[in-house]
């Protein structure tokens, strides 16, 4: 691990003993840490700037005249000049000292003024992290005309100018590169720190992560009275604390920056009330300070007390020329030549979309531009924004890939968080990092790391969660390193993280670490667990959050879904007329999605339809709305609210997985074939593909080949039990009443009788009717509970039917039972292959979601 050496006057300890207490024990030389009693200074100054590759002058007035820091000086100086020392950074921590007071070699290193200890960390982050991960950042490109609208937004002269920098655009689209950039060319701003703000944080989480950018103290007994006394603040008084944080940031010529993740826009497109508060109380006195917001959608920002403080712009996809110059400079570090017409010729299927340029670059180092030329499933891929399938070709070490899943469930973490969680060596890390940096598959933000927004959930999809047991060695590594029982306080990503590990090992013992739990903490352990289908303990954290933030919508709509899924249906109705009492916009989804689970298809699109009205456009809501109106057979509205979702989501398995489905009921065979194609590219993990490529072999009564698809469904690892029901229908149609007993067999064994009991029932009865054995069929078909149903009216006009070909059964019986069986059809005008293969026996996915 590169470290840094602390050079400073023994009369400045209290301020280096914050500095080095934050930086830790493995990145930095600190007398009080490293040289032990006893030993010749002389020769500890020696050993630790041999093992230093960044030297950190602490510069005061005492220091300038400390003999011992002479000396280390000097001896820097020597290291300097043979290069065995990278990196020298001086540091000004008393406003007394001037620029030329420094010794002359120093004056030509980095020098900042800074006078909080915990702003001064940063620094020496930065210049740690670019010697260890050199030649990481990416080249910037194009941006001339937004580069110029922005100066001269500055440039008017303004009773109020702009202090608050609105950027917007997609995500990966370079907002964050272009803002960094345009600040410092324009202000001497440098972008950062950051703060991600999702629909689990609140004003408590923004003062704690203000508090442990500007604070000089940090004992964990400290932040946790610090968090207690915020949180019994009025809304008033804690939006003042922060912004007198913010302020503070501001002084060391920083740009704070909020990064939405779902978490400060209501649905209208207007701030949260809290958010809209703290953005007025900081231009409220036309301070010196910048305060920047980044996000994907377009805030409205009128309603502001001093909207002409305020300034947004959109950052659009890159020009053609642009996209092609940043694919060539791409492919130059990467040591690839290519001609000018080939490089154009890619760009043109990219988009303008940065993420896009760098897979491209990523496909051609490893497999040739000419491959990439005539690839054109991956050309499409690019084009569409899909990224799956070359993430999961990407070659990467063992220890590589368990770092990018690492950072997909986290927010960022310090490197040295990362090695310590994944117990690894520094440098290993940063081997790693740096390779992953370069595959664009994680981003450094404010010397931090986490996984680059536009493939997070990609990567996910690919690789999936760690297991329970890594996330119990990542618990017990970091509360060793980081959760003494006295002294310093973790960080804030460090709690997060360790409340985190907690939670994925499978265990809710929280006890250790209780004094710094927020109701963001298991607010999004409620997220985390209905995510992985945890509905009990999904459950269990909604009820605890709610208990400690009674207010919060989304809280409750978590610990409503969780009681869906569990069946509990009385106490989800108690929830929903509480949202609905409370005029929540979100309470008709919430309904559509219980009725839907509940098999109620006609109330639900009711429901969701009513959701759209009143402007909740979520995927979740088209996604279900479009499942519930092809159950009830209006396909062609169905497939138009799936389109909406794959014109802004073109990879999303889930929804490409139900419109295979809807085309298949719609007798679309040829669409629903073209659809399969873009579902297999996606769905690197086989996750669907396989179990829709039966339904859809079986509808063009290809069943030979629907058995060996719906065999592979079953065989992922992964099948629903949507899959086996399926294969057992396909093993019937088929004439394998042996295989299709087992099949039903293995059913009642894995799943249990009473999961899915109609649709047991009724593949028992097809399976019975198709040995011609009617009386046995009508026997078992009274355990249906849905009468009212299409399947329930179908297998009774089979069985109507097959009793008025029995020669054993009397004529005039015969006939009233064929009369039946033509009436019940007449009634439910369905085709012959819903009924039997897809109908109430399909279990997709996305039901569960």
């Amino acid at each position: 691990m590169r470290k840094a050496f602390l050079c400073h006057s023994s009369k400045d300890k209290g301020y280096v003993e914050v500095v080095a207490r934050r930086l830790g024990r493995a990145r930095v030389i600190f007398d009080s840490m490293y040289f032990d009693p006893g030993v010749d200074f002389r020769e500890a100054i020696q050993a630790g700037l041999d093992e230093s590759r960044v030297f950190v002058y602490l510069v005061s007035r005492e220091s300038l005249n400390s003999v011992w820091c002479k000396y280390e000086v000097n001896n820097a100086e020597y290291r300097k000049l043979t290069e065995s020392l990278r990196h020298c950074l001086c540091i000004i921590i008393d406003r007394t000292v001037s620029y030329g007071d420094l010794p002359q070699w120093l004056q030509r290193s980095r020098v900042v003024v800074q006078t909080r200890p915990s702003l001064a960390v940063r620094d020496i982050q930065h210049a740690l992290f670019t010697t260890a991960l050199a030649g990481e950042t990416h080249p910037f490109v194009g941006r001339q005309t937004e580069s110029a609208d922005f100066a001269r937004a500055l440039a008017v002269p303004t009773l109020s100018p702009p202090h608050v920098l609105i950027i917007t655009g997609l995500d990966g689209i370079g907002r964050r590169s272009y803002l960094a950039r345009v600040v410092y060319d324009n202000l001497a701003l440098t972008l950062g720190p950051h703060f991600f703000m999702d629909d689990t944080r609140d004003l408590t989480d923004i003062y704690l992560w203000a508090l442990d950018e500007t604070s000089e103290f940090g004992t964990r007994a400290e932040l946790a009275e610090e968090s207690r006394l915020f949180a019994g603040l009025h809304q008033d008084e804690q939006v003042r604390e922060i912004v007198a944080r913010l302020k503070i940031m501001c002084e060391g010529r920083s740009l704070p920056c909020f990064v939405d993740q779902g978490g400060l826009l209501e649905h209208s497109g207007n701030y949260r009330g809290d958010i809209a508060a703290l953005v007025d109380a900081f231009t409220a006195d036309h301070n010196d300070g910048y305060l920047a917001f980044i996000h994907s959608r377009k805030p409205f920002t009128r309603d502001f007390k001093y909207a002409d403080a305020i300034f947004q712009q959109r950052v659009p996809p890159l020009e053609r020329h642009d996209a092609a110059l940043l694919l060539a400079q791409l492919l130059s570090k990467r040591e690839r030549s290519a001609s000018v017409q080939s490089v154009g010729a890619i760009a043109d299927h990219l988009g303008g979309y940065a993420p896009a340029i760098y897979f491209a670059a990523t496909y051609i180092s490893e497999y040739g531009i000419d491959a990439l030329r005539h690839d054109s499933n991956t050309l499409v891929d690019f084009k569409a924004k899909r990224f799956l399938r070359l993430i999961s070709e990407l070659r990467l070490r063992d220890i590589d890939w368990q770092i990018a899943q690492y950072l997909a469930a986290e927010q960022l973490l310090p490197l040295e968080a990362i090695a310590v969680a994944l117990n690894q060596s520094p440098d290993e890390i940063a081997v790693s990092l740096r390779q992953l940096i370069d595959h664009n598959l994680v981003v450094l933000i404010d010397d931090k790391y986490g996984i680059s927004s536009p493939i997070r959930e990609a990567l996910h999809r690919v690789k999936g969660d760690l297991p329970s047991e890594v996330y119990g060695a990542i618990c017990r590594n970091l509360t060793r390193e980081f959760w003494p029982s006295t002294g310093a306080a973790p960080t804030v990503e460090i709690v997060d993280a360790t409340l985190h590990a907690v939670a994925m090992s499978g265990s809710k013992a929280f006890d250790s670490y209780h004094d710094l739990v927020r109701v963001s903490t298991i607010h999004r352990l409620a997220q985390e667990s209905y995510r992985r289908r945890d509905w009990r303990s999904a459950y269990e954290y909604a009820k605890r959050a709610e208990s400690l933030a009674p207010e919060r919508q989304a809280i409750h709509h978590i610990k409503f879904k969780a009681l869906v899924q569990l069946e509990d249906w009385q106490a989800a109705n108690d929830v929903l007329a509480v949202l609905r009492q409370r005029r929540d916009r979100g309470a008709f989804y919430l309904e559509g999605f219980m009725l839907r689970r509940r098999r109620k298809y006609e109330g639900a699109c009711k429901a969701f339809k009513a959701a759209i009205e009143v402007g909740d456009n979520s995927f979740p809501v088209r996604r279900d709305y479009a499942d519930c109106l092809n159950r009830v057979g209006k396909n062609s509205e169905a497939l138009a609210q799936i389109r909406w979702i794959l014109e802004r989501d073109a990879d999303n398995i889930f929804t490409l997985d139900l419109m295979c489905r809807i085309c298949i009921d719609a007798g679309e065979l040829d669409e629903a074939g073209r659809v399969l194609g873009d579902l297999e590219r996606c769905d690197v993990n086989e996750q669907f593909v396989h179990h829709r490529r039966a339904s859809w072999l079986a509808a063009k009564k290809e069943f030979d080949l629907a058995v060996l698809a719906a065999s592979a469904a079953c065989n992922s690892g992964h099948a629903p039990f949507s899959a086996h029901a399926l294969r057992c229908g396909i093993l019937i149609e088929v004439g394998d009443f042996k295989g299709a007993h087992e099949q039903l067999q293995y059913i009642q064994d894995r799943f249990g009788k009473i999961v899915r009991r109609d649709v047991q029932v009724g593949l028992r009865a097809k399976l019975l009717l198709r040995q011609r054995k009617w009386r046995e069929a009508m026997v078992v078909l009274e355990g249906y509970e849905e009468k009212d149903s299409v399947v329930h009216k179908s297998l009774w006009s089979r069985i109507m039917s097959e009793k008025s070909k029995d020669a054993s059964v009397s004529l005039a019986d015969r006939k009233s039972a064929a009369e039946e069986a033509a009436t019940i059809l007449s009634d439910i005008h369905v085709n012959e292959y819903r009924i039997w293969s897809e109908e109430g026996l399909n279990n997709d996915a996305e039901m569960m979601l």
